[in-house]
């Protein structure tokens, strides 16, 4: 394994770490909130307000939290699960909206920490591409962070599945836009260009004031 082979396992090994540390700490979240309204019920249950009418509508009111707070959690671990499972086999059919979506929504804390608005849209109905989907999502997701490093707050960035040039083909425009995002143009380093190598990826960008599009074709 070459050196280049070698920082490219490694870059992607510490991306892994990063979404899985930053999923777990949602988790932990998620169940601390369920903990604590699992407790208010049980306290008034035990209350001499127990039975009445106004307590039940209460606990009924805390159980629909509760509730959402489940399905926030398992929508993250879905989300999580397909994650991990995406380098289990290279070349594998990849859904770009699917994997663009899930690495955004695994992206929102740190975009949260910084105070940057991720999001993510597709035009919809497109087609399924053949691609290491592993190193797809790394890819998008390093260059995606080093925009979130760059902007300052209350900067935006979004994530944006389209149509490529070529007839059948898919592109991904990350667009950032803040007081420092024509900075992070040329930023991209040595392992971003092996991934294009890799993917058979074009990349291209487009800086302007204030706001800075980067775009990969597949």
């Amino acid at each position: 394994m070459n050196s280049l082979d070698e920082n490219l396992r490694r870059g992607q090994v510490a991306f892994m770490g990063q979404i899985v540390a930053a999923a777990t700490h949602e988790f932990q979240n998620h169940f601390a909130v369920i903990k604590e309204y699992n407790g208010l019920i049980a306290d008034l249950l035990r209350s001499k307000q127990a039975g009445k009418r106004g307590t039940i509508k209460r606990c009924r009111e805390i159980g629909q939290n509760i509730d959402e707070r489940a399905g926030q959690a398992a929508l993250l671990a879905e989300r999580l699960n397909r994650f991990a499972h995406r380098g289990d086999v290279a070349p594998s059919s990849v859904k770009m909206e699917v994997l663009v979506d899930d690495l955004v929504a695994l992206l929102q804390r740190s975009a949260a920490q910084r105070r940057v608005s991720l999001s993510a849209e597709s035009s919809g109905g497109l087609p399924e591409t053949l691609n290491d989907a592993a190193l797809l999502q790394f890819m998008l997701g390093s260059v995606t962070l080093n925009l979130l490093e760059t902007l300052g707050e209350n900067g935006s960035i979004a994530l944006s599945v389209i149509p490529g040039a070529a007839d059948g083909g898919v592109a991904v425009e990350i667009a950032a836009e803040g007081p420092a995002a024509a900075e992070s143009e040329g930023q991209e380093s040595g392992l971003i260009d092996a991934c294009l190598q890799r993917l058979n990826a074009r990349f291209s960008s487009s800086p302007g004031d204030g706001r800075l599009v980067v775009r990969f074709e597949f």
